[in-house]
């Protein structure tokens, strides 16, 4: 079985087999103005496959 996690820096968002559930987690964290300053990664098995970074403070007000 394959094991997804989604992490915001340090913080752990989500830790399971559900492959879509973590898609959804990971592309919502990207959205959040919470997670704006952080490093949110998709990690299959471990590795990392997906990372979206900090975004710029302009940047929010186009989101």
């Amino acid at each position: 079985m394959t094991n997804y996690r989604v992490r915001a820096d340090k913080q752990l968002l989500y830790r399971g087999k559900n492959g879509a559930k973590a898609r959804q987690i990971f592309l919502e964290a990207g959205r959040q103005e919470a997670y704006f300053q952080a490093r949110i990664f998709l990690l299959i098995d471990g590795r990392k496959q997906a990372m979206l970074g900090p975004k710029c403070v302009p940047c929010r007000r186009i989101l």
